[in-house]
């Protein structure tokens, strides 16, 4: 993500089994307010889902911002989450360490617990607390490779940028 990419408004895309839904707030001050929404039905939800209409996804996804109201969503810039039960999280325990040595150690102790291997996934972190014995508790979130590439390719082919 640029600095130019956070100076700018973002709406939220959430894709689901069998809509897709647009958001975009508008902040006045220190409170925003629903500027865009829309709910757009998959044409062919089955298809859309096991990824063999990605044109149908494509266009649905432009047409959410299209028939948004009560505006028309003004903004390429996208945030979008994956599938709750596509992804994976957990809490782990790791002794402390500084932050080069948590980036090898965390994916290798992650692996131990995700469903997934370290090349079929996406692993991200965050620590979260020291304990008082002084080891870390990290929040690990882990998504398959094939799925976040999916979304990066079909949210960019909608002529969007993911944030």
């Amino acid at each position: 993500m640029t600095t130019e990419t956070l100076n700018n408004p973002i709406f939220g895309l959430d894709i689901g089994s069998y809509t897709i839904k647009a958001a975009q707030v508008k902040f006045h001050g220190d409170r925003a307010e629903l500027y865009a929404a829309s709910i757009v039905d998959l044409p062919d939800p089955k298809m859309v889902l096991t990824k063999k209409d990605r044109r149908g996804l494509i266009e649905s996804i432009k047409k959410a911002t299209l028939l948004s109201k009560p505006h028309k969503i003004d903004t390429k810039y996208v945030a979008s989450a994956l599938p709750e039960s596509k992804a994976y999280s957990d809490i782990i325990t790791l002794p402390q360490m500084d932050e080069e040595e948590l980036k090898t150690a965390v994916p290798f102790e992650a692996a131990k617990h995700m469903p997934l291997t370290l090349e079929e996934s996406y692993i991200d972190f965050s620590p979260i607390e020291i304990t008082k014995d002084k080891k870390i508790k990290i929040l690990v979130v882990g998504a398959p490779r094939e799925l976040v590439d999916f979304y990066r390719e079909i949210i960019s082919k909608a002529g969007m940028e993911l944030v």
